[in-house]
Parts: structure tokens; sequence; C-alpha cells
């Protein structure tokens, strides 16, 4: 599951997939950027020069994203963003890239807007499905599947028996027109 996949909840997939649509910007973009940041953050908490600079570039220390899960870290990160104002100095610029690649920058729409405001709107409007409820929506799909392989070959023997029957109704009648 994509969620289990970049070490992020389901909920906060659902809710960075919302944002995303809301601001278009494609769920994998978002994704990409998730996944370098989270290399980025590991980086600069094990004393990556060059990472700890792009944290605090962008006004976030090292100490404030030890102890942090992903979904905290992209979370400050944005607020980071939305905080530096409407023109980004070469700097920060800079640091976007270091810390979630080229996709980043994709996202800065997405991140300068009120990510907690529209998520909260989210949970109050369409609600999030838990991981419970995907697991069972994913059981279901999975025996959808194995019944439509399972019952393949009963309709291809449908359609043999049928077909078969066609052609002995053609054979008779071809042979009582001769």
């Amino acid at each position: 599951d994509l969620a289990s996949a970049f070490g992020m909840t389901t909920g906060h997939v659902q809710k960075l997939g919302y944002a995303a649509s809301q601001t278009g910007v494609e769920l994998e973009v978002v994704m990409d950027a998730h996944k370098d940041l989270g290399k980025s953050t590991g980086e600069a908490l094990a004393g990556v020069e060059g990472k700890i600079w792009a944290f605090r570039a962008l006004g976030i220390s090292v100490n404030e994203i030890a102890g942090k899960n992903i979904d905290q870290v992209f979370m400050r990160v944005a607020q980071a963003i939305r905080d530096s104002g409407p023109i980004l100095t070469p700097d920060q610029a800079k640091a976007i890239e270091d810390l979630g690649g080229g996709a980043m920058f994709q996202l800065i729409n997405m991140m300068r807007s009120d990510l907690p405001e529209m998520f909260a709107k989210l949970e109050e409007g369409l609600g999030l499905v838990d991981d419970a409820a995907i697991q069972r929506l994913g059981r279901i799909g999975d025996a959808m599947a194995e019944f439509k392989t399972q019952n393949t070959g009963v309709w291809a023997d449908i359609v043999g028996v049928v077909y078969g029957a066609i052609i002995m109704i053609f054979n008779i009648i071809e042979f009582l027109l001769i």
C-alpha cells in the first residue's frame, strides 16, 4: 500500500492527495518530494552538513525535527515555505531543492496554501478512510479478482457449448437444404 511504501500514515496520504488535487499537482509528485524529504531528514539527523544547512535556510533546526515522523517534518517544511512569503531567497530555493528535489519545487503552491485548514475541511466534509476500511476494500478487490479468474473458465465453457450448438444447427440446416 502507498502509505507503508513511503513510511506515512494512510490518513496523511489521503490528505496530501486531496491537497494535491486542490492545487493541480499529481499525487506522484507529492510522494516523490516526500520520499526525498525523508531521506534528507535522515541525513540531517545523521549530521550531514549540507542537509543541516538546508533545514536552517528554511528556519528549521535539526533539534526541531528530531523525533518527528516524516508527516510532521513535511508539514513543518510546508509551514516554513508558507512563512517565507511570496518570493523565495536564493538560499531558500536551493534548500528546497536539496531537501525535496525537483518534485518539491512543483509543490511550492501547495505548500504555501493553508494545509492544516485544507486537511480540516477534508476531514469535516468528506472524511478519511481508516486503515482497516482500506484493508477491507483491498480484500474485497482481491476476492472480486479471484471470482473473475475462477469464473472466466465457466463462461468459456458456456460459450463453447453454445458455439457448438449453433454450429450443429447450421450443419443440420445445411444438410436439409442440400
